[in-house]
């Protein structure tokens, strides 16, 4: 359809990777990463996504230390 995925997309797909790699084992057809990207603003996005969700992980591990 001439629609490529950006970097908000990108930010978005990193964001929800982890959910998406467990369903990607079950469901084959769904895939973690979007293949029509416009290269690197979608890698930083996806980046960015994924950093996202490991400093909310550390936050939250941290806080319950405490």
């Amino acid at each position: 359809q001439g629609r490529v995925a950006g970097i908000l997309l990108g930010i978005w797909h990193g964001v929800i990777s982890p959910v998406t790699l467990l369903v990607s084992f079950i469901s084959p057809g769904m895939q973690m990463y979007e293949v029509h990207n416009d290269g690197s603003p979608y890698n930083l996005g996806f980046l960015i996504g994924v950093a996202i969700v490991f400093l909310f992980l550390g936050v939250f591990a941290g806080s319950r230390r405490r």
